[in-house]
Formats: structure tokens, C-alpha cells, sequence
């Protein structure tokens, strides 16, 4: 099984979003929407790779992968002020 999310790029913005999910799939899970995008996978920045190297990036990813992603709203507020998120910019509550 994967995790249930299309990946793309587009011309007109730099960047890799989410395209669409599988309802129920890991990334329908985990909150994933369309048009959200991709800054970190496994903690490594992968705004400046290709296309096919974000893809291979995450196949490779083991057992376990962990995604960074913001979305539009979350991602003009960082662009705005010039910063680029970070999982240290995540504030985690655990219940």
C-alpha cells in the first residue's frame, strides 16, 4: 500500500503540492489536503530537487516517513515574511 497522495509540480510556482488523495489512505489520514505543499521529508528541505527526485525521496523513505506540508494560508504567511517553515516552526500537543 502507499500513502495515498498524488504528487505534483507546477510551472508557474516553484514547489511540490499535493494533488489529490485516496479517501482513507494514510495521507487522508494524516490530514493531507489538495494544494497543500511540500517543504521537508524526513527532515530535509526538498524545495530545490526535481520533480522525479521528491518522488524517489519519498519511496525511499523506509518504514516510516515523515512529510512537512503547509498549507496556502500557512505558506503565503512564511513567504511573506521571507522564512522558510521548518519542523522547528511546528508546535506539537500531544493528548
Amino acid at each position: 500500500m502507499g500513502y495515498g497522495f498524488n504528487l505534483h509540480s507546477d510551472r508557474s510556482r516553484p514547489g511540490q503540492y499535493i494533488r489529490s488523495l485516496d479517501p482513507g489512505s494514510p495521507a487522508d489520514h494524516a490530514g493531507l489536503r489538495p494544494q497543500d505543499r511540500l517543504i521537508e521529508v524526513n527532515g530535509v528541505n526538498i524545495e530545490g530537487m526535481r520533480h522525479a527526485e521528491v518522488v524517489a525521496f519519498i519511496k525511499k523513505g523506509g518504514d516510516e516517513t515523515w512529510l512537512l506540508v503547509v498549507d496556502l494560508v500557512t505558506d503565503e504567511h512564511f513567504k511573506r515574511r521571507g522564512v522558510i517553515p521548518t519542523i522547528n516552526h511546528v508546535k506539537v500537543i500531544l493528548q
